[in-house]
């Protein structure tokens, strides 16, 4: 027969166990639902970017660069601006910025940027997230550095 201590330390133990498993259940059952939660908002998240891609691409002349800096032509009045294009070896090269132009999410940064991520500033697309965009397809962290400057100043203005 068993002595008294060693029931108690089954009981104990099983004790234990019972805690233990009840815990890792409760553990797994909410972390499944975090991570069901997290899928849903991900594909959302998917078929809104597929949506926004969608009108994106339905907007002719998207294929060739786009200079995000315009000059003002002195000859014309005030307000209307001489776009320049350039060649695809020249599109990250920096442009000086002119003044007095009214698309200043654009301007601002001075910059050559592909005609898609021009596009998407002058949608109103928050640099932070545009950064983000452009990491996620592919583009070097230095150039998007180069390219779109100090993010984290820029972000916190264009929230106000």
């Amino acid at each position: 027969m068993a002595g008294s201590g060693d029931v108690e330390v089954v009981a104990c133990v099983n004790a234990f166990l019972a805690d233990t498993t009840s815990f890792l259940n409760r553990f797994a059952a909410d972390c499944e639902a975090r991570l069901v939660d997290v899928s849903l908002r991900m594909s959302r998240t998917e078929s809104l970017l597929a949506v926004l891609e969608a009108k994106l691409h339905s907007v002719p002349g998207l294929t060739e660069p786009l200079v995000a800096a315009q000059e003002l032509s002195p000859a014309t009045t005030t307000g209307a601006a001489k776009s320049t294009t350039i060649s695809g070896t020249d599109r990250c090269n920096p442009v000086t910025p002119s003044t007095g132009t009214s698309n200043a999410s654009a301007d601002e940064l001075g910059l050559v940027l592909p005609a898609k991520y021009a596009t998407l500033l002058r949608m109103g697309m928050p640099k932070e997230h545009l950064r983000l965009k452009m990491l996620g397809d592919g583009v070097e962290q230095a150039e998007v550095q180069r390219l779109l400057g100090d993010v984290s100043k820029s972000s916190e203005n264009s929230n106000v």
